[in-house]
């Protein structure tokens, strides 16, 4: 009966051993999963930054067509009722209309700024989270591993205590 123990004995320590190898590259490919799910995520972010930019810059040339709109009109009202373009009067409110046109514009573009860096800021930290995750599933690996033969190297020592 002794004779059939240590093979069994043996055998149920490599099954245990398989496993935990198994289990190890588990884990890393889940942390390769993780990192790939995180660059892609942080792609579609860089993506988005960059149509934000193109949406505030469209913004921008609307608010400075309308200044150049309103500017006509006031022209045209200032003419109609027999003044002229070089009227100190007309002249503010032309430079108002402008500078406030060019200030909505401008506020356009940094808002639009704004919402894409905090899209970069969100890939950049999905990137972080990406590789953390592959670093902890990694080193957990090893740990299993680590585990792994020292369970085996605990058997062998138990194995020859009783039969060496």
């Amino acid at each position: 009966m002794a004779q059939l123990a240590v093979p069994l004995m043996i055998a149920s320590t490599a099954m245990t051993v398989a496993g935990t190898m198994r289990q190890a590259s588990a884990m890393e490919a889940q942390g390769e999963m993780q990192a790939q799910q995180a660059q892609f995520e942080a792609a579609q972010q860089d993506q988005i930054a960059g149509l934000e930019r193109a949406s505030a810059q469209r913004t921008a040339e609307e608010e400075r067509r309308r200044a150049r709109l309103i500017e006509s009109r006031a022209v045209a009202l200032a003419a109609s009722q027999g003044g002229s373009v070089a009227d100190p009067t007309v002249v503010d409110i032309l430079g108002d209309i402008s500078a406030e046109g060019e200030y909505r514009a401008r506020t356009a573009l940094f808002e639009g700024e704004q919402r894409a860096t905090n899209r970069e800021l969100a890939g950049r930290v999905r990137r972080f989270e990406g590789r953390a995750a592959k670093r902890g599933a990694s080193a957990a690996a090893g740990g299993k591993r680590f585990s792994g033969i020292a369970t085996a190297i605990g058997q062998g020592s138990s194995l020859f205590e009783k039969y060496g």
